[in-house]
């Protein structure tokens, strides 16, 4: 067993063979978010929840490595059972894995997500892209601050916010290809705090995603571009830090084929579902980048799962980790390369 960061674990199991290795990924962390409900078993921490599944898959992925330990035997691959901090933050967990090294010598990797927005009982899959990238940017503008009744002797930075953001929903819809997903999104603003005072400035803070690199880079370069033109053009000034995140989760289509294959012997055909790509993100695509994989999804949106990902009364369903557990389980003893 190795201990690559506090509090992740990888752990090695030897195959009876060991000509191939398989790595299982469940992601640990938690979420800065104040649990609410009625529930039992709420988090103890003020202001720190499970609110996204996370728990879920630890106990997934020790469920099966238990099993699979007390039945070696019975494994004929090597297994490397991954499970991965920091997947909700920047430093990513999985890319300090991987610049590691941890992932050196695996021919294969599967992740899973506990996921509210799919049925319970459905599996979805992906032959390719799933969850786009996730970067992140803060927008500074810079103005001259003056009294609220003389704006001409001040050079406002709310007013010249108000146009950058217009302006950045341009991107998308009239600067990217259109056949290239790609969506901005602003989820900060902070500017002065007296009603009757121009402050000298504002900060802007969101997210940008898409699927493709070339789109990722063109977009920060817009942003970079359309901010500064405006923010001089009224005279004030403005700047664009890029935060860079998870690349977008392409899953390999011939893993994929070998994942549709054991998961419709272990369950049905019937269950399992194609995917449309989602823009939300993951940093199981660090995985990806080195090693041929698939992530996958265990449907579990119903009654007992009636909120949301990342929202307070977010709740897993425990009756469908029993197939998620299965899924781990079969990957790791009939997996064929």
């Amino acid at each position: 067993m190795l201990e690559y960061k506090e509090p992740g674990v990888v752990a090695r199991l030897k195959g009876t063979v060991g000509e191939q290795t398989i790595a299982l990924r469940a992601d640990i962390d938690a979420l800065p978010i104040q649990e609410e409900g009625e529930k039992s078993y709420m988090s103890t921490v003020s202001g720190v929840s499970h609110m996204c599944g996370h728990d879920g898959h630890t106990a997934v992925l020790l469920a099966a490595a238990k099993w699979l330990s007390e039945n070696r035997d019975r494994v004929r691959h090597n297994l490397l059972f991954i499970f991965q901090s920091s997947e909700e933050d920047l430093p990513s967990g999985a890319q300090i894995l991987v610049e590691q090294g941890v992932m050196d010598g695996v021919d294969a990797v599967f992740g899973l997500h506990l996921y509210q927005p799919l049925e319970k009982g459905k599996i979805g899959i992906a032959h390719g892209p799933l969850m786009s990238t996730a970067d992140d940017f803060t927008i500074t503008i810079h103005g001259k601050g003056g009294h609220g009744s003389m704006p001409h002797e001040a050079v406002d930075p709310t007013y010249i916010a108000s146009h950058v953001i217009q302006a950045l929903q341009a991107i998308p819809s009239r600067q990217m290809d259109p056949r290239e997903p790609s969506v901005i999104s602003i989820g900060h603003l902070a500017a002065g705090q007296a009603y009757n005072v121009i402050p000298s400035t504002v900060t802007i803070g969101g997210t940008f995603r898409t699927f493709s690199e070339d789109t990722r880079t063109r977009l920060a370069d817009r942003m970079k571009t359309v901010v500064e033109g405006i923010c001089t053009s009224f005279g004030g000034t403005g700047t664009v830090q890029i935060g860079w995140g998870a690349p977008a989760v392409v899953n390999d289509p011939s893993m994929t084929d070998e994942l549709e294959k054991i998961l419709g012997e272990t369950f049905s055909k019937e269950r399992i579902t194609e995917m449309t790509p989602m823009m939300g993100s993951e940093d199981f695509s660090h995985y990806l980048d080195v090693a041929k994989g698939s992530y996958f999804l265990i449907g579990m949106g119903g009654e007992k799962s009636a909120y949301g990902h990342h929202h307070p009364k977010f709740d897993i369903d425990e009756r469908v980790m029993k197939d998620a557990i299965e899924s781990f389980m079969q990957i790791a003893l009939t997996f064929e390369k």
